[in-house]
């Protein structure tokens, strides 16, 4: 039977790294931004990476004529129209 081990040197998920505590401090140095403008930036960025998805899928469907990149692309516009809600309803944008 083989067996692997870790490389030497190499932390598992359940080990503290260096083997020192297991606490660990996750702030970043610096101001913190606001939990609300994070939310909001992140929901405006959410929304972008849809329309470009939906825009990818829409020239596959043109370049190949396959039906399928349609169905995504108009996946893609769902998922834009419910975040477009999502910021409506929060006064964003």
């Amino acid at each position: 039977m083989v067996t692997s081990q870790p490389a030497a040197g190499v932390a598992l998920p359940c080990q503290p790294a260096g083997g020192g505590s297991s606490e660990r401090d996750f702030a970043a140095p610096g101001p913190q931004p606001d939990a609300e403008e994070d939310e909001e930036a992140t929901l405006i960025f959410m929304r972008e990476e849809e329309k470009l998805a939906r825009d990818v899928y829409l020239g596959m469907a043109d370049e190949w004529g396959l039906s399928i990149f349609e169905n995504i692309a108009e996946s893609e516009q769902r998922h834009m129209d419910a975040l477009l809600e999502v910021l409506d309803d929060r006064g964003i944008g």
